[in-house]
C-alpha cells in the first residue's frame, strides 16, 4: 500500500456532500428537513432551528454512521454558520451552496470554527478592506437570505431604489 494520502480529501466537506446527496434522494430541501429535526428534537416554537446536539446526532444516523459521533457534532457547529446554537435553513443551505468554495472549507471547516458569518460580527458598514474571497462569501450569504426570504433580485433592488429612478445612489444604499 502506498503511504500517500489524499490531500484533496476533506472530511468536513465530504460530510456536507452527503448531506446534499441525502435531500436530493429523500425530495428534501434544507427548510423541510429543519422544520422535521426541529420537530423531532423537541425545540420550543421560537428556536431558531435545530439545536446542534441533536444535528449532530442525525448526522450520525443519517448521514456518515461509520464516522465518530464527536468528529459529527464537530461538524454540526461548523454548519452552524452564525454560532447562535441551532441549525437554521440558512446556516445548511449556506453550506450546501458554498460546496464547490473551496475558502469555505478550507483547511477541513476549520475556519468556519470561527465563522466570519457571526451574526455578532455585521459586514456593513466596516473600515476593512474586503479581500475578494470576503466579498464573495458575503455576496453568498446575502443571496441564500434572499431565497429563504423569497426576495428577488428586482425587489430587493427596487427596496434600496426609494426614488424610483433606476439607480441605486450611495444615500439610498446606506
Amino acid at each position: 500500500m502506498s503511504d500517500v494520502a489524499n490531500k484533496e480529501h476533506n472530511p468536513f466537506k465530504s460530510v456536507v456532500q452527503r448531506l446534499d446527496y441525502f435531500l436530493m434522494s429523500n425530495h428534501q430541501t434544507s427548510a423541510s428537513l429543519v422544520k422535521r429535526l426541529k420537530e423531532k428534537s423537541g425545540a420550543s416554537q421560537d428556536a431558531k432551528g435545530v439545536p446542534v446536539e441533536y444535528f449532530g446526532d442525525f448526522l450520525k444516523k443519517k448521514i456518515d454512521k461509520k464516522r465518530n459521533e464527536s468528529e459529527l457534532h464537530k461538524y454540526s457547529r461548523f454548519i452552524d454558520i452564525d454560532k447562535d446554537g441551532f441549525i437554521s435553513e440558512i446556516d445548511l443551505q449556506t453550506c450546501i451552496d458554498n460546496l464547490n468554495t473551496n475558502a469555505f472549507f478550507k483547511n477541513g471547516g476549520e475556519a468556519l470554527a470561527v465563522s466570519s458569518f457571526s451574526s455578532q460580527r455585521k459586514f456593513f458598514p466596516t473600515n476593512e478592506t474586503f479581500t475578494p474571497e470576503r466579498a464573495l462569501e458575503i455576496a453568498k450569504q446575502i443571496k441564500a437570505a434572499m431565497i429563504v426570504a423569497k426576495i428577488s433580485y428586482r425587489e430587493a433592488f427596487n427596496r434600496f431604489d426609494s426614488n424610483g429612478n433606476g439607480f441605486i445612489s450611495f444615500a439610498e444604499f446606506s
